[in-house]
């Protein structure tokens, strides 16, 4: 299982930062089926629903002070948007589309109304009172979903020729927007001024494997993004210039994937199985905070007030209102991955299970996280999976064998013996 050494914090020159008294409490009785709440959208900050990979949907009427499980499905719930309060949609990893029209009381599978099956849909965005954008998926193809009349008609955009996977996507009009994910060399941001006809690169780690997980926008002008690697650093994305140019920072933790921000200097980040890191200085200092665990989405009204999804729904308040709520999360998923024999001369032999059907992608990575080869991308049943791999011909004396699946990343070593 994936090690965190608290000892790279120094390796890689990120410094701690005194950080003042926490704004985060747990919302109460949010039913997440003993697995991760992937996303959350409020319309209003008494009026939310979260979704989650054990099929759930479970809505708040009084800003998470109780919740009600109104859907319970077999299907990985990755993503959800409202256009109001009867309106929304939920998009899942496993090639189905879901639209209610009474608040999230009953739901609908309209997947036969799309111009394409959705292998998954990772990311979902509202505009205005019609259009609706949904991406995906992170394990691929890429591609848009789009209505233009609130789910009556759609019609899609094929990105693989810019992207091999998406996950998240930020328009500020129908023509102009960015989405984010995986290319083929790297984690790549990208950006469009016509409606997603043609596409710009702004942005690519240039290391194979990684994947930009989120997009956040502070204002029109300062975003925030994040970057999962599998090495023991991810990355901080930082814009000015509304999404058209980016730097990055490193943040404490390789999966990085949920990523929020209340000013350009304050925020938080995490991600599956990691901890809750908290910056005041705009990422270039990191403080380790005990509380929640596996963040993947953060949603703010202002700077005081918001939420964030994870292992239960988090709230954000003025630091005068609460305090530390010491909740720490563990692993909620184990594929139980091994490689054996370890060390291994010529070739090994990868073994991990699936509770449930699930999106792999396994790959060969070096010390410092770099792809070296790729081993299988694909879905699997539930069960034990044995695949072998051969590495006579690597120089590499220590390699990492990762494994990315719907739940998050995981990743052991390899020794190579000379």
């Amino acid at each position: 299982m994936k090690t965190k050494l608290l000892t790279t914090l120094i390796i890689a020159g990120v410094g701690i930062a005194t950080h003042a008294q926490s704004v985060w409490t747990p919302t109460s009785n949010v039913m997440n089926g003993g697995g991760r709440l992937e996303d959350l959208f409020f319309i209003h900050p008494d009026t939310g629903w979260t979704v989650g990979g054990f099929g759930t949907v479970s809505r708040t009427q009084n800003g998470g002070e109780s919740w009600d499980l109104q859907y319970q499905s077999n299907y990985y719930i990755r993503s959800v948007d409202f256009f109001d309060s009867q309106l929304g949609f939920a998009g899942t990893l496993d090639e189905v589309f879901l639209r209610t029209s009474d608040g999230g009381e009953t739901w609908e599978d309209i997947t036969g109304e799309l111009p394409m099956t959705p292998t998954g849909v990772c990311g979902m965005q509202h505009l205005g009172d019609s259009t609706l954008l949904a991406v995906g998926a992170w394990f691929g193809p890429a591609f848009i979903l789009r209505t233009e009349d609130r789910g009556i008609s759609w019609d899609s955009l094929n990105l693989s020729d810019y992207a091999e996977g998406l996950i998240d996507v930020h328009f500020f009009s129908r023509d102009t927007g960015l989405v984010c994910g995986r290319g083929s060399n790297g984690g790549i941001i990208l950006y469009t001024t016509d409606g997603g006809e043609s596409w710009e690169e702004v942005f690519n780690t240039f290391s194979a494997g990684d994947y930009v997980w989120k997009l956040q926008f502070i204002d029109e002008q300062h975003a925030v993004g994040s970057v999962q690697t599998f090495g023991a650093m991810g990355w901080l994305l930082k814009s000015d210039d509304g999404g058209l140019s980016w730097v990055k920072k490193p943040v404490p933790i390789g999966d990085a994937q949920g990523v929020g921000f209340v000013t350009p200097l304050k925020g938080w980040m995490g991600g599956y199985g990691n901890g809750f890191f908290a910056t005041e200085d705009g990422g270039n200092t990191w403080e380790l905070v005990p509380f929640g665990g596996n963040y993947n989405r953060f949603q703010f009204f202002n700077a005081n007030f918001g939420f964030a999804s994870g292992a239960g729904v988090y709230k954000y308040q003025d630091s005068t209102l609460v305090g530390l709520s010491a909740e720490i999360s563990s692993r909620l998923f184990d594929p139980a991955l091994t490689v054996s024999p370890n060390p291994a001369s010529d070739e090994a032999v990868i073994d991990f299970s699936l509770p449930d059907k699930n999106n792999v992608d396994l790959n060969l990575y070096d010390q410092q996280g770099r792809l070296i080869a790729r081993i299988f991308n694909g879905r699997l049943p539930a069960g034990q999976h044995k695949m072998n791999i051969k590495i006579g011909d690597l120089s590499q004396a220590f390699l990492l064998v990762g494994l990315q699946v719907n739940e998050g990343i995981f990743s052991t070593p390899l020794l190579k013996q000379r």
